[in-house]
């Protein structure tokens, strides 16, 4: 099978495979791969099934042994919401914990991340902080959905530090 001009692949160790019959399809998988091809990426592969199975442990940890944390925190940040909706908190706090702070700061959804993990070992105090500069770095070219869940945060973290007409006045 050609290879397009468009894409060139280092010719060690990388190929294309080839299709099988029995081709096991991951559609959120190709979703994010898709969501991927706007930038640069790191594609890890694993056997069939793998990411339909949730097992990204083994792929966060691939990448961030690789050493380079920004395809890292791609990833992570990808994964964060479905974590968080699994309330899969100490995984995530892990992953933050291994990136730069630098890196972070590059990821609006990350920053966000690290919010939810302060207030979930409430630290009301310090999200708040995060939350200010999350407030100016959102406040330019990133969706309104960032904006309104940093909103949200600063209404959980007033309310858990026993601010409710504060936390009441920013929830309306």
């Amino acid at each position: 099978m050609p290879v397009p001009t468009s894409m060139t692949l280092l010719t060690t160790k990388l190929y294309i495979p080839r299709t099988r019959p029995n081709l096991v399809l991951c559609p959120r998988l190709t979703a994010r791969l898709n969501g991927a091809l706007t930038g640069p990426f790191t594609l890890i592969s694993a056997p069939a099934g793998f990411e339909c199975h949730a097992h990204f442990e083994e792929a966060v940890q691939h990448s961030l042994q690789a050493g380079d944390p920004e395809p890292s925190a791609r990833l992570i940040a990808s994964l964060a919401p479905d974590l968080m909706k699994h309330d899969d908190f100490v995984t995530l706090r892990r992953w933050l914990a291994r990136l730069p702070d630098s890196v972070i700061w590059a990821h609006p959804r990350l920053c966000l991340t690290q919010v939810w993990m302060l207030l979930d070992i409430n630290q009301p105090e310090t999200a708040a902080r995060y939350l200010t500069k999350i407030h100016e770095l959102l406040a330019n070219a990133h969706p309104s959905t960032l904006l309104a869940e940093a909103m949200t945060l600063r209404a959980v973290a007033e309310a858990k530090a026993d601010h409710p007409d504060r936390a009441l006045a920013l929830a309306q």
